[in-house]
Formats: C-alpha cells, structure tokens, sequence
C-alpha cells in the first residue's frame, strides 16, 4: 500500500495502472491480482488507513493555555504531513471520488472532525490573547478553513501547478490558509505559524 501511495501522491492516481503498480513494487501482476483485484480496491484500503490515522490526527486538542500555540503548531504539523502523505486524496478526488462510495459516504464526518478540531483551536487561542476573531463567526472561519486546506492541492493541480513530492505545494496551501487568520493573530504568534511552512 505504501508504493501504492506513493506512486499516486507523485504522479496522480488517474495516471498509475496496475502494470506501473506491480513493476514497482517488483511482482507479478497475478500477485498484485491476488491481494486487490482494481485500482478501488487498492484505494479503499488507503482510505481505511487515511480515515484511522485522520481520526488519530484529530485527537490533537489545546491542553491549556500555556500551550495552546505548541499545541496548535503540532496541530498544523499533523495536518500538513497528512497533506503530504495521502496528497492524491486530496488533490486527485474528481479521479477517483465518484468510485469510492464507502469513502465519499466518510468525507461528512471527516470534514466535521477537523472543522470541531478547528473551532476548539480557534477558542483556545481566543481565551489565551493570541487571537481576536468574533466568537460567533468561529463556524464560519472553521469552515473556510477546511475548505482552503482541503481543496488547495485540488486548486493548484486544476490551475496548472505542481502538486508532487517536493513541489512545495502543501506548504502553499497552508500559507495561504494562513493567510486568512494572521491579521487575527497576535505577531508573535502568526510569525511562529508561517515559520512552520517557511
């Protein structure tokens, strides 16, 4: 699964066949055959994994005050490497989408896990001094932001961009979420953010 990943994350899972699949991986195709009779069948076994190590992501919670700018920062870390990991999910899903009935039934409740995710960060930080956004305009910020991080390789991809390993498109797209928060932010604190994906 993991040559699997890699292949789509690095050359999109609309371009990967299964003789690509096998070649790499140095089987024959009968094998491959044996363990994921398609392509779906490949990519649902991704999704299970993207789905459980989301959730695990999703654990991440402010612990308090005094570390709700650490704790934000992992946060962001763990969500750009998850970007990075299963990237062809996020950037390739009009290729695949439509095929995954089980994943695309997941997304609602994955999307809403981050947004909660979001909101509780956005709070914490409002209570420490670190932002100052209208408490009840949190949804709609948590919202925006799942959108930005969401689509922004899906974005890049469809305007011409590189999206591959080493491109620096998962830093782009966390700067430019970044760029809807930090006139909220204290300077200290949206300076140590944008460090992240400097």
């Amino acid at each position: 699964m993991l040559t699997a990943r890699r292949l789509f994350n690095e050359q999109g899972f609309g371009k990967v066949t299964i003789e690509m699949l096998s070649s790499e991986i140095g089987i024959a195709r009968g094998n491959l055959w044996y363990h994921f009779k398609t392509k779906q069948d490949l990519i649902e076994a991704i999704t299970e994994q993207f789905t459980a190590d989301l959730l695990e992501r999703a654990k991440i919670r402010p612990s308090g005050a005094d570390m709700v700018v650490d704790d934000f920062c992992t946060f962001l870390a763990a969500y750009s490497n998850e970007l990075r990991e299963y990237r062809f999910l996020y950037r390739d899903q009009a290729d695949y989408g439509e095929h995954n009935e089980r994943f695309m039934g997941e997304i609602p409740k994955l999307y809403e896990e981050t947004r909660v995710q979001f909101v509780e960060f956005y709070k914490a930080l409002i209570e420490a001094g670190h932002m100052n956004y209208p408490q009840d305009r949190l949804t709609d910020l948590s919202v925006n932001t799942v959108i930005i991080v969401r689509f922004g390789l899906e974005y890049l991809r469809e305007v011409g961009q590189e999206t591959g390993r080493n491109t620096g498109a998962v830093r782009k797209a966390f700067r430019q979420y970044l760029s809807l928060i930090s006139h909220s932010l204290d300077k200290k604190t949206s300076d140590r953010l944008f460090s992240l994906f400097a």
